[in-house]
């Protein structure tokens, strides 16, 4: 396939099981809720009410996600996304973390389960202020 001249009918066969492959993968990546936080200096906040019970990424500048949750308590729970293994984005599943890349998994406190990372996910700095959570990323991995 070049640039300018229509794709043929051998082209278009080739390239339909790639796309096929490729929008597989969405309903696994459409399924992780994702917030935006309002910045600050040195980090965000989030409305304490937009975090639902499974946890939530949140959207950070010039870094990775950091995964959000609030514990049976209430306090916020903050971890880096970054698998310490070899540096991919974790996923949620269920009530644990897991590397889609070589499959280390975490629990929702970042603790190791399964390797081959030996090292838990980085804290990241969360405290409750009125009705947010707030984010300070002073240290944290990017």
């Amino acid at each position: 396939m070049s640039a300018g001249r229509p794709i043929g009918r051998g082209d278009f066969l080739r390239v339909i099981p790639m796309a096929a492959v490729a929008l597989g993968a969405l309903p696994g990546c459409a399924s992780t809720p994702y917030l935006s936080m309002r910045p600050t200096p040195g980090g965000g906040r989030v409305p304490r009410s937009a975090i639902p019970p499974e946890g939530v990424f949140v959207r950070v500048p010039d870094t990775r996600p950091v995964f959000l949750r609030l514990d049976p308590a209430g306090r916020p729970v903050a971890l880096s996304s970054r698998c310490t293994h070899r540096g991919c984005q974790v996923e949620p599943e269920g009530s644990r973390l897991v590397c889609p890349c070589h499959g280390s998994v975490y629990d929702l406190e970042g603790r190791v389960l399964e390797g081959p990372a030996e090292r838990p996910l980085a804290a990241v700095s969360a405290r409750i202020d009125g009705d947010d959570v707030v984010l300070e990323f002073q240290g944290v991995e990017r």
